[in-house]
């Protein structure tokens, strides 16, 4: 692997086709860390062969393009893997060709950059199961797109027990498993609300009346209009099937949850989030046996809004604070300069 260069000019490479809120949350962080080390970073829109590539870094978000990059001569990559591939396409097309074929690609890509980030701990010892790729050059940070820093302090905040899913209706996102949990909470404690946050509303409605659910509400906002919208709920759902995809995955609805001081119910497949949240009281894992206990216990406490920020702040100050992570960041390319 080439060394990093402190003259050395940074492109950015993240295409609009590509690029969604929670990513240009993500690349922003990066850029930030780059700028406080010293380096110029540009945006472009297209990978090209040119000259004056065997002087400059780049920073791709896709597996094909770090292994473009490579090719066109940059001189150092920085390659942001947000899942892996093969896993996450197996279970959309239940294909083994496809899934070799993009094992070859991920490899490949893997071995063309000379920084990587993970968004955990266990994504790199996946890497390093699956291809024995150990290198000493990367960064884990989760996927999150609200800042724990920014976190909701409201003391009037829950006015009721309202439950909130947010997100597409799918198979990988465990609604069904959400909606039969709902069920048993709104048996036990009838003040409670369920809303629902998506733009699969059919789907929705068809499986509250499967399991004839009483007190819901669906709807849908735009990005910008979400935390106006989920200011008053208590607890926030995100369930996931076990399997290899989840078990290395942060999904960002965990941030969501945590930075508007909503109480998250999840499962343990989670690793890199169950394990920050495993000793907070206000963290449920649904994978103990006192899940439903506690959840109703949290239905019939009066929490000041404050204590749940402070719960949090202690337990993901550093997990979703982008600050952090800017600093962190650059500690370690500034210790590859050196």
């Amino acid at each position: 692997m080439t060394e990093i260069d402190t003259n050395m000019q940074f492109d950015v490479y993240t295409p609009d086709t590509d690029i969604s809120d929670v990513t240009e949350f993500y690349v922003n962080i990066i850029i930030a860390a780059l700028e406080m080390v010293g380096f110029n970073c540009s945006r472009i829109d297209d990978l090209r062969k040119k000259s004056e590539n065997k002087n400059k870094g780049i920073l791709v978000i896709d597996a094909t393009k770090s292994i473009k990059a490579r090719r066109y001569g940059y001189k150092y990559i920085l390659y942001w893997v947000q899942g892996i591939m093969p896993e996450e396409s197996f279970m959309r097309n239940s294909s083994k060709l496809r899934s070799y074929v993009l094992s070859i690609i991920e490899r490949t890509a893997l071995n063309s950059a000379d920084f990587h980030f993970f968004v955990s701990e266990q994504m790199r010892q996946h890497y390093l199961d699956k291809y024995g790729f150990d290198s000493d050059k990367y960064y884990i940070m989760p996927c999150f797109n609200d800042d724990i820093d920014n976190i909701d302090r409201d003391s009037t905040k829950f006015r009721e027990n309202i439950f909130l899913y947010a997100g597409r209706i799918g198979t990988w996102a465990h609604f069904d498993e959400t909606a039969k949990l709902y069920k048993k909470i709104e048996e036990n404690n009838k003040n409670t609300r369920f809303l629902i946050l998506t733009s699969d509303r059919d789907k929705a409605e068809k499986v509250m009346a499967k399991y004839n659910i009483k007190n819901y509400e669906i709807d849908f906002v735009q990005q910008e209009h979400l935390k106006d919208r989920i200011k008053h709920c208590k607890f926030g759902f995100c369930l996931r099937e076990k399997n290899e995809v989840n078990y290395v995955a942060t999904p960002t609805k965990f941030s969501t949850y945590v930075s508007n001081g909503i109480i998250p119910i999840y499962s343990s497949i989670t690793k890199s989030f169950a394990d920050y949240a495993r000793d907070n009281k206000y963290c449920i894992c649904v994978d103990e046996e006192d899940h439903l206990e506690r959840i109703l216990g949290l239905c019939n406490e009066s929490i000041p809004e404050n204590k749940i920020a402070e719960s949090f702040i202690e337990t993901f100050g550093r997990y979703y604070s982008a600050e952090y992570h800017k600093k962190e960041i650059s500690k370690i390319l500034e210790n590859i300069i050196r």
